[in-house]
């Protein structure tokens, strides 16, 4: 038996497809900014193929006490609470049904961002959280330095390994399942494409160069600034924060808070 990530975006929807004749447990994090497109189509498909599908959450108010560390501590890695619970919560799951592996949506043609970019650390957090917030975390399934040994060693992401195109597979998605379109890659979550905006906008980051897709135009920003404008007003009043004192704070390096990647044998 697997366990499976599922987002409801196009390449976790696609990778439920491909294993939807083989013994797996579809599972999901939910932050509580999943948009109602992505939740549709994860529910939606799971059902179709009648495969088990679990949703595991944290404390809401906690969470968002943690990324409103995240954004005080003027790093591009907001998303690292959500990457991490995310990460956790599959190896929950892992060794709850004492799976065989990990799968993932993840591949190559995305690209692997430079820590400089994306940094997902479970010590960096607590470090982010403690200086900001003064809090001991108590619900947020955080990760180990042996959690994220563990994770490496047990995730599989079968989409390197065959040919895959997401334009042709959101038509396949569309015609087979009913499968719904939310716009552009990774915008299924409402935070993740803020967080785009911001290190975009804040950190001069463009995180499509990373993707060997060629079909995004570079010399545009990876959405209009107006729907930025409007996703801070939302994020800054949900997270109780001031998004124009986040946008002015000058950028700081994740060198300086702690992490695991400041041990010897964690590189």
């Amino acid at each position: 038996m697997k366990i499976m990530g599922l987002s409801g975006g196009v390449d976790s929807c696609y990778l439920l497809h491909l294993y939807r004749n083989e013994d797996i447990v579809a599972v999901s994090f939910a932050n509580g900014w999943d948009s109602e497109i992505a939740t549709s189509n994860a529910k939606s498909m799971t059902k179709q193929l009648n495969i088990p599908y679990k949703i595991y959450s944290s404390n809401l108010e906690e969470f968002h006490i943690i990324q409103r560390a995240f954004l005080k501590a003027s790093t591009p890695h907001g998303e690292c609470p959500s990457d991490l619970a995310i990460k956790k919560t599959l190896l929950n799951a892992y060794r709850e049904y004492k799976a065989e592996s990990i799968l993932t949506g993840s591949y190559v043609r995305e690209g692997k961002p430079p820590l400089d970019w994306s940094l997902v650390d479970g010590r960096y957090l607590k470090d982010i959280v403690k200086r900001f917030e003064g809090i001991k975390i108590k619900t947020f399934p955080n990760m180990s330095l042996l959690d994220h040994i563990q994770y490496k060693r047990v995730t599989d992401t079968p989409l390197n390994r065959i040919y895959y195109n997401p334009k042709e597979v959101k038509e396949y998605l569309k015609t087979e399942y009913g499968w719904q379109d939310y716009g552009t890659k990774h915008y299924e979550n409402i935070y993740t494409k803020f967080n785009q905006g911001l290190r975009y906008w804040k950190f001069g980051i463009d995180m499509r160069t990373l993707e060997m897709y060629g079909e995004y135009d570079l010399s545009k920003p990876p959405y209009p600034k107006e729907e930025f404008d409007k996703l801070c007003i939302k994020v800054g009043n949900i997270l109780d924060i001031d998004m124009v004192e986040i946008m002015n704070a000058p950028p700081v390096n994740w060198r300086t808070y702690k992490s695991y990647r400041e041990l010897i044998f964690w590189r």
